[in-house]
């Protein structure tokens, strides 16, 4: 929908591992539950803080909400200076916390930033 993969090979850039991470059963999965419900447990809170503490991390993140629409996972790999695997790694850990979808087609990856949740951690750290 508007974005046309580009670039590298999804494998250099995005292990094909699961959909979000789990951690005492309050992983993402589906990221309906935080968004039905509004708010944040402790344990999504705290995946968020995690992955958004390492400046690299935050770097991407603040790339990719600065995008309407999603962006082929090549287009970061030209902009940082970090290897595929280094990518990689953060790309997953902002995928565990709920921060990005990984829409894979192909060989292909297209990174989306997950406003909604975005909103409700804002919202939420408002709240503290």
């Amino acid at each position: 929908a508007g974005c046309e993969p580009r670039g590298i090979i999804a494998s250099q850039c995005t292990k094909a591992a699961g959909q979000g991470g789990d951690l005492d059963g309050e992983g993402w999965g589906s990221h309906a539950t935080i968004w039905a419900m509004g708010k944040l447990t402790p344990t999504q809170r705290m995946l968020i803080l995690k992955a958004i503490a390492d400046p690299r991390r935050m770097e991407i993140v603040e790339r990719l909400r600065a995008q309407e629409q999603c962006t082929a996972c090549s287009d970061l790999r030209e902009v940082l200076p970090i290897s595929a695997a280094t990518l990689s790694h953060h790309l997953k850990e902002l995928e565990t916390a709920g921060l990005i979808a990984i829409a894979r087609e192909g060989k292909y990856a297209r990174l989306s930033f997950q406003r909604e949740l975005w909103a409700a951690f804002l919202g939420d750290l408002g709240q503290i």
